[in-house]
């Protein structure tokens, strides 16, 4: 099956014995496939096969990492995932190999442990966004890379705006306030992708919902759960010590597009949120390419595995004699030549004092946007 995403079509073949996780892909592909009314082709195709057999490896050092022919792979919590290709006009490729964990229904205990009350299987689309498409972008593309945004988009000026930083910082809090109290519309949340036109990809992995979100912006909990179960474990999870990394929900970003919302926009405002020790909020303009440099670092905190692991295929390649397929100056290249090639965008940093209450953010941000 063939289906679009963040300006690469993605050719998936999944050969699989029957389990519950096939349709899950099945469905994300042809989610894709509809939402997509346009589709500017990168020049970009990456071939995805979901299978249990494994490339053949030429090295393996450390245990986790497994140098391939022509790249590398790496053991992680839902399975081994490889990234081949994509340089010297070789097609790129991704070839992932499911835990066990992932193809089955849970243990019903092992379910209300879980942070999102859900079974393994049911993660699948963030497995195959945050594991798969997202990372091959990066790794395979030579035009198109993620940056860590969430991003709306206002109907009534036709403006694509982005919320930039690194992790709990607000950008979510921000994307959530503007759809819910501005009627502006979802068009991704934590990761964005974008090409070298500065045009933003929308990306429909579902937002992740934590309860601190919910005590910023109580008309959230309207979203969050469903069904008395799901109401209950959301209730008293905060409480039980063996749901690890809080708990948290995920809602469907279809709820807040419509029919006409954009697929693909130019970018129009960019805010990096950045605490700091200062009195009051400050919106200050940022340099292009100085936001290129900091997005590459924040994506290098947030894909550290991913990162370590280029590490690992550098000093494997090195010893084998080999010229490494991936460098990490290849990827810093291409965040920076994109920003800096493109002035236009309207780039600002937002300045924020410690411990102010989101919803002044929130009004301080709102001002210089309908400004």
């Amino acid at each position: 099956m063939e289906f679009p995403f963040g300006g690469v079509y993605f050719d998936m073949n999944v050969t699989l014995p029957a389990s519950p996780i096939n349709q899950e892909i099945e469905n994300l592909a042809r989610l894709y496939n509809v939402i997509q009314k346009e589709h500017p082709r990168s020049g970009d195709r990456i071939q995805i096969k979901v299978t249990n057999d494994a490339p053949e490896t030429v090295s393996n050092n450390p245990k986790t990492h497994y140098e391939i022919e022509n790249g590398f792979g790496m053991k992680t919590y839902f399975g081994w995932i490889y990234y081949a290709g994509g340089h010297d006009n070789t097609k790129g490729a991704v070839t992932y190999i499911p835990a066990q964990k992932i193809l089955r229904k849970s243990h019903f205990f092992k379910w209300i442990i879980d942070k999102e009350f859900r079974h393994p299987y049911q993660k699948i689309s963030q497995v195959m966004h945050e594991m798969i498409l997202i990372p091959s972008i990066l790794l395979l593309s030579k035009t198109l890379l993620p940056i860590h945004s969430s991003a709306v988009f206002d109907p009534k000026n036709e403006k694509l705006i982005v919320f930039s930083g690194s992790g709990g910082v607000g950008k979510t809090f921000l994307e959530m306030s503007f759809i819910l109290k501005d009627n502006f519309q979802f068009f991704s949340d934590d990761i964005l992708i974008i090409d070298d036109k500065l045009r933003g990809y929308v990306n429909l992995n579902w937002p992740k919902i934590y309860k601190y979100n919910v005590n910023q912006l109580p008309i959230l909990n309207r979203y969050v759960t469903s069904g008395i179960l799901d109401k209950l474990h959301w209730r008293i999870c905060q409480f039980n010590p063996l749901v690890k990394g809080g708990c948290r929900r995920k809602i469907n970003p279809l709820l807040f597009r419509d029919e006409n919302t954009p697929t693909v926009k130019k970018i129009d405002e960019i805010y990096l949120l950045f605490n700091e020790r200062i009195d009051t909020i400050h919106i200050d303009p940022l340099d292009p390419e100085t936001f290129g440099m900091i997005s590459l670092e924040i994506i290098k905190s947030e894909y550290k595995d991913l990162f370590t692991h280029l590490n690992y295929h550098k000093f494997n390649r090195l010893s084998l004699g080999f010229k490494p397929v991936y460098e990490l100056s290849q990827i810093g290249e291409k965040f920076i030549e994109i920003f800096k090639k493109n002035k236009g965008v309207s780039i600002y940093i937002v300045r924020i004092p410690y411990g102010t209450p989101p919803a002044e953010l929130y009004r301080t941000i709102k001002r210089k946007i309908i400004a």
